[in-house]
């Protein structure tokens, strides 16, 4: 009994070893709706009006075995983003689509920290390099495009009392990705109601980076019907 254990143990560590080691992560924008977070915690009163359009909160790699990894990279070895060697013009467009929500100055470089900060707990598992890392996160979001208006034309645009039942903000992004992708939602309550907070589309790690669905898609503390304020 005890070498079948061992051996057991042996196979289950090499398994697991092997999924990790031979998987590159794959990339899981995860798009936020400035209005349902900024009611939810204090937002910084410098950044009126909100965003009107999803807003990236970070790019989380996943693989099969771990669907958030994060902090891949020891502390003493972490990169710290370089605001010198950043190209401005990708600067300026992720100022745009990526904001602090919480700390914010009109001169936006205060938002290098909070990107800085989704580096080293999502990109050090992305297996690339800083400047790549941001590119990429870019380039998927122009790719999604706007979620807002791929809901809008389906008929729920925001609004104080707009609200959508969660299973048709499923079906409306599966439509709007050729039905490939199933996302993730996540919603946050306030005030007794549910809101929609947070969209995950995901997609695959090949060169042109096709949806798919996400490692694990879910409903996360949604109600039947979400408000879309």
């Amino acid at each position: 009994m005890a070498i079948r254990f061992s051996l057991a143990n042996l196979l289950f560590m090499f398994i697991i070893g092997f999924s990790i080691s031979d998987l590159t992560p794959t990339p899981s924008p995860n798009l936020r709706w400035p209005k349902t977070f900024c009611q939810t915690v204090k937002c910084s009163k410098d950044i009126q009006p909100l965003p009107t359009e999803f807003v990236m909160h970070g790019l989380w790699p996943a693989n099969r075995v771990i669907s958030d990894p994060r902090g891949c990279l020891d502390k003493t070895n972490q990169k710290t983003i370089d605001i010198g060697n950043f190209p401005l013009d990708l600067k300026e467009e992720l100022d745009k689509v990526w904001p602090d929500l919480l700390v914010y100055e009109k001169s936006r470089l205060i938002n290098i920290a909070f990107w800085d900060e989704q580096w080293k707990a999502h990109g050090s598992c992305s297996n690339m390099d800083i400047i790549d890392f941001f590119k990429l996160s870019l380039s998927i979001y122009k790719k999604i495009g706007s979620l807002k208006e791929v809901l809008g034309k389906e008929g729920y645009s925001p609004g104080p009392q707009s609200h959508v039942e969660k299973q048709k903000i499923v079906d409306i992004i599966k439509k709007h990705t050729d039905g490939k992708a199933s996302p993730r939602i996540k919603c946050e309550k306030h005030d007794g109601k549910t809101y929609l907070h947070e969209i995950q589309v995901c997609v695959d790690k090949t060169e042109n980076h096709n949806y798919t669905n996400c490692r694990t898609p879910d409903l996360i503390d949604c109600e039947k019907d979400v408000y879309f304020p």
